[in-house]
Parts: structure tokens; sequence; C-alpha cells
């Protein structure tokens, strides 16, 4: 983990809002590289006890982490995330420096 707040998207195979979520990250990234650096996205079938640990159920799911992955928050579903996601990762990015 990092020594920072830091998001992390938990998505999932044939799943549309997770690929229009992913999609959308891409968008961000392409506009402004830096935001990578505070997101980490992870398949929900690769990090089975990261998803029993955090207790996630509905995907895609973007977790505010702390430095010891202490969760902060959470926002639930790919149009919410995809409303908020370029706001936290700068908050993030702004609250790291």
């Amino acid at each position: 983990m990092t020594t920072a707040n830091h998001a992390v998207l938990f998505t999932q195979e044939a799943c549309l809002p997770c690929t229009q979520t992913k999609d959308y990250l891409r968008e961000v990234i392409e506009s402004d590289n830096d935001l990578e650096n505070y997101l980490s996205v992870m398949d929900r079938h690769n990090h089975t006890s990261l998803v029993e640990s955090y207790d996630l159920a509905i995907y895609p799911v973007l977790l505010i982490v702390g430095p010891n992955g202490v969760e902060l928050d959470r926002v639930t579903g790919g149009t919410q995330i995809r409303a908020n996601l370029k706001g936290i990762l700068i908050a993030l990015r702004a609250n790291a420096r």
C-alpha cells in the first residue's frame, strides 16, 4: 500500500457498468496521466481475500483507503463512480502533496 490515501476500483468480468467505468477511467487518465498514481484497479476474482475483507458484493465499487488499507469511504455503482472519479483522484493528489 502507499503512504497516502489511495483509490481502489474493484470490478468483475461480464459487468457492463464495470466496463463503462474502466472506459471512463481510461479517458480520465489520458487527460491527466498523473492521476493514475492515485488509483489501483482490481478484478474481484483475482483478489478474493480483499473482496472478503472489505465485504464487497456489488460491482463496480470504488474504495478510498488509508495508508494501512483501512477503508475511509466507498462509492458503489458505475454511474456514481463515473460522476465522482475525477474529482476524487484530484483530491487524493492534492492531499498527497
